[in-house]
């Protein structure tokens, strides 16, 4: 019996304990992204941002950047990332997190920007997924 019982774990017809189901390949966590505020000076931006996520993923898996229209791209302060990673534990007991970054260089706030969570990242990724959420 306990043959049969090896044989079934092995070949996953798990006897009497239903197995666990490995999470869908297509399913992609969803995100609710709001704008709270912006405030410029000659070299930084700061971009202040409330955020719902549904999923385990991680959104600061590499930092985000701004993207400008004309596609340059702006890097997050180490300090501001530091805050948001703390802020975004607020995900797991409020399911949503407001944090501020704020991005280095003399940006153009006239034009289109665009803050990019996981930049290098796809956003099928299930892990760490590329996420754009529309600035101005």
């Amino acid at each position: 019996k306990l043959d049969a019982q090896l044989s079934d774990v092995v070949s996953g017809r798990g006897g009497d304990a239903a197995w666990p189901v490995a999470p869908d390949a297509t399913v992609v966590p969803t995100l609710d992204a709001r704008i709270v505020g912006t405030s410029a000076t000659s070299s930084t931006l700061a971009v202040t941002i409330t955020l719902r996520f549904s999923g385990p993923a991680d959104l600061l898996a590499e930092p985000p950047v701004l993207r400008g229209g004309s596609g340059k791209q702006y890097p997050a302060t180490p300090d501001s990332l530091s805050q948001a990673r703390f802020a975004f534990l607020d995900f797991v007991s409020k399911g949503s997190a407001t944090a501020t970054f704020v991005f280095q260089g003399a940006i153009d706030t006239k034009e289109s920007l665009i803050l990019v969570f996981n930049p290098s990242h796809r956003s099928t990724d299930i892990i760490s997924p590329r996420r754009e959420i529309f600035v101005r």
